[in-house]
């Protein structure tokens, strides 16, 4: 193969391998509750379970990212700063390598337990989560939400209205796309102690 059509391999390999990965972080990150979340598991199961059973291959394409990832950057260095595609084959290389070593990780515990076992974990954590959850320090959110109050000022009507010391259901008419959202957030914690949590 020729100089450029290994290129064209290895660029392919990278697309590939990153939507595969953006894919198992969706199946991860995606609600426990969804009738969706079973199969997108199983599909990442079936699709590592291959390349777990083949011994070294694992460790062979990890290799192969982090050589290209430094061949790509030798180049790039040895060719001039104008060398735009090898900096940017550098980049997504170390990246793949650091994102692939660590859902091989996961992948592992996955083929360990299996799906059902992965999502039943995965509900516990849930409820874990939500009986734990501590919000984050008054100090914290003002540091957050100082760039945003320095563009747009705040004005909350009806503060008094709502009672500290019983649970509360908030409906929002996001009429600012959604812009208002992080500011009442904020307010209803700094002048009532309530930090609201979002279910959508």
């Amino acid at each position: 193969l020729d100089h450029i059509t290994n290129w064209i391999i290895i660029d392919a390999s990278l697309v590939i391998v990153n939507l595969f990965n953006c894919f198992a972080i969706f199946c991860h990150l995606h609600p426990v509750a969804s009738p969706l979340k079973r199969m997108f598991i199983k599909l990442v199961h079936d699709v590592v379970k291959p390349v777990h059973s083949i011994p070294g291959l694992d460790s062979a394409l990890l290799l192969a990212f982090l050589a290209t990832a430094c061949k790509a950057g030798y180049s790039a260095s040895y060719s001039g700063s104008q060398d735009i595609a090898m900096i940017v084959r550098a980049i997504a290389a170390g990246y793949t390598f650091t994102v692939t070593s660590l859902l091989m990780k996961l992948s592992e515990a996955l083929l360990k337990l299996g799906v059902e076992k992965i999502i039943d974990r995965e509900r516990e954590l849930e409820k874990y989560d939500i009986v734990k959850f501590k919000p984050p320090s008054l100090s914290t959110l003002d540091l957050l939400m100082a760039p945003m109050k320095s563009l747009l000022r705040v004005d909350a009507v009806g503060l008094e209205n709502i009672p500290p010391n019983t649970p509360h259901f908030f409906v929002m008419n996001h009429s600012l796309l959604g812009v208002e959202m992080p500011f009442f957030i904020h307010t209803l914690y700094r002048e009532k102690g309530i930090f609201a949590r979002g279910l959508a």
